[in-house]
């Protein structure tokens, strides 16, 4: 609502160039660090809220991985997910819904991944291609 009314209020004076700009401070300029390939590691102690969080912060480049087999296991997109399943940690629980890992403070759903080498997948074509996920451990 607030965006609308910006555009509207604001749009006919930028189309007439009438639109005054405003100097940028220097002084309040912040820089982000550079990522670095540790930095795509997933800590598999995260909480789900901040875990969900990284991985949408890192998606789609450079994306966050977890380890599944030794393999990367990239992740593009998890949400928190509501299931009672118990495990230990970094375990696949269930697959209805999406990959359902336990962590620390519950399960989150990881959505769209891709294993290393091949190509991006969502949950049910993955799934499709693997033998034996419940019960492997994400580290």
């Amino acid at each position: 609502e607030v965006a609308a009314r910006l555009v509207i209020d604001k749009l006919p004076l930028y189309l007439d160039g009438k639109l005054p700009g405003e100097t940028q401070d220097e002084s309040l300029v912040t820089f982000a660090n550079k990522i670095k390939p540790e930095d795509e590691k997933i800590d598999i102690n995260l909480r789900c809220e901040d875990m969900v969080n990284y991985i949408r912060g890192l998606s789609e480049t450079p994306g966050a991985h977890l380890l599944l087999n030794g393999q990367k296991l990239k992740i593009y997109k998890a949400k928190k997910d509501s299931s009672e399943m118990t495990g230990q940690l970094g375990e696949i629980v269930s697959l209805k819904g999406g990959i359902i890992v336990q962590l620390s403070d519950g399960q989150i759903a990881l959505l769209d991944v891709q294993l290393e080498g091949r190509k991006r997948l969502n949950y049910k074509d993955f799934i499709n291609g693997q033998k034996n996920l419940i019960g492997s451990i994400l580290k």
